[in-house]
């Protein structure tokens, strides 16, 4: 199966595999296999093949310590080819909140036409406890599978974001799941991605996905190297489609979410993006990393009224700490 991607990406715990970035500075070692073969490593792969040798987990010299690891067995494919029925969940902070149906869209625009019914449920400056607040009021209506990208907003206790961590996978199993790591823009995102390693390799329906690489390409985010460009709006929803794949089904659609407080600031960032504004605009109450209010760029490409912040939408508890608007 041909996959249109720049990156590798992985099942954490059993077969499908990605050259994962732990951003740890962990020590440079050879890359090995048990056969001799090369191993996979991280980017520059562009189809995902039916099977490959195995390897045993080993890292390079790039910069984030990046970790390769060997695809023995690809036989399960894209998530599309895994599931019965073609609804899926996206959960996430302000990264996730900027391609949602309320902003650019980009989600849906590119899930729909593979056959997927799609919901997005993200805020701004959300933390992990989010996800599970979200499956409290949705877990029951009939995922098949599920994309989480949590863990910009941390603050800086691993122990609490694992457990948290380890219970939203828990509660989506055995249903496909995609991870995606965090961007590094900061030292401590660190914890984070390594926690997102080793809660997703006691699940073998869990898939993680190197955001972390993927957005060291610098167009991708804006001034503060986390919120999303334009062309990282684009980049983001097209790796979500590239992993999750076409889907057999019915009524292929974008729904409607409760979930669209976005009262803790904008989804491009405390100085908005570097190329357009979203096509709504949001509360700019929140608190920035840099303490000023967030705003949006000031070139608009659609004409747009101020949402209420929704009855339904849950608060977070978690919210209260400064945020750093993801």
């Amino acid at each position: 199966m041909t996959l249109a991607a720049t990156h590798v990406f992985r099942r954490a715990g059993a077969a499908i595999v990605v050259g994962l970035a732990l951003v740890s500075g962990c020590s440079k070692q050879s890359a090995s296999s048990t056969d001799g073969s090369a191993p996979i490593t991280v980017g520059g792969v562009g189809v995902l093949p039916g099977s490959l040798p195995s390897a045993p987990l080993t890292a390079d010299p790039s910069p984030l310590g990046a970790v390769t690891v060997s695809l023995p067995h690809a036989s399960s494919g894209q998530v599309g080819s895994r599931v019965r029925g073609n609804k899926v969940i996206l959960i996430g902070d302000s990264v996730m909140t900027s391609i949602s149906r309320r902003y650019g869209d980009q989600a849906c625009s590119e899930l729909v036409p593979l056959g997927w019914r799609v919901e997005v449920d993200a805020e701004t400056g959300r933390f992990i406890e989010f996800g599970n607040k979200v499956l409290d009021k949705r877990l029951g209506a009939g995922w098949d599978a599920a994309v989480i990208l949590l863990g910009n907003n941390f603050l800086y206790d691993k122990v609490k974001y694992s457990d948290q961590l380890r219970m939203l996978l828990t509660r989506l199993a055995p249903r496909p799941t995609v991870l995606l790591n965090t961007t590094m823009f900061r030292p401590a995102q660190a914890n984070v991605n390594k926690a997102i390693v080793a809660e997703a390799s006691a699940f073998d329906n869990v898939t993680v996905v190197d955001w972390a690489s993927i957005t060291e390409e610098s167009r991708l985010t804006g001034p503060d190297g986390l919120h999303l460009t334009e062309a990282g709006r684009s980049k983001l929803a097209k790796t979500i489609a590239m992993v999750l794949g076409p889907v057999s089904g019915t009524g292929a659609d974008c729904l409607k979410s409760d979930f669209k407080d976005d009262s803790m600031g904008s989804p491009t960032g405390p100085n908005g993006s570097t190329d357009t504004k979203p096509s709504t605009s949001t509360s700019d109450s929140g608190a920035t990393t840099d303490g000023s209010s967030p705003s949006p760029s000031a070139t608009s490409t659609k004409a747009t009224t101020p949402p209420s912040p929704s009855s339904s939408a849950p608060t977070s508890s978690s919210a209260k700490p400064p945020t750093t608007n993801g």
